[in-house]
């Protein structure tokens, strides 16, 4: 099977063709892989944040009850405040 000019010429611009969508291919190929490496990466540091903001809301959470505690105790220390149903019980404070 003899080829002609035009077909060699045809067939040489197959095989480049070829070659350059195998080579795009890899390319992408690389690309992707670089992407996945990045995205477990980002997925790594966003699961530590998610931790230390979950351990920094709860800080903050206990400090927020904290201090509902200690404006509750100063209020019926120093004000004399009852919850409804309590008994009021009166402390005499002298002063000096």
């Amino acid at each position: 099977m003899k080829l002609t000019r035009a077909g060699t010429i045809t067939l040489l611009a197959a095989a480049a063709l070829s070659l350059y969508a195998l080579a795009g291919m890899a390319a992408a190929w690389a690309e992707i892989e670089r992407y996945s490496q990045t995205r477990e990466a980002f997925s790594v540091k966003v699961q530590a944040l998610e931790e230390e903001n979950a351990a920094l809301e709860a800080q903050l959470d206990a400090g927020r009850a904290d201090k509902r505690a200690i404006i509750e105790k100063l209020a019926r220390e120093r004000l004399g405040y009852v919850y409804p149903g309590e008994q009021e019980i009166h402390t005499q404070q002298t002063g000096g």
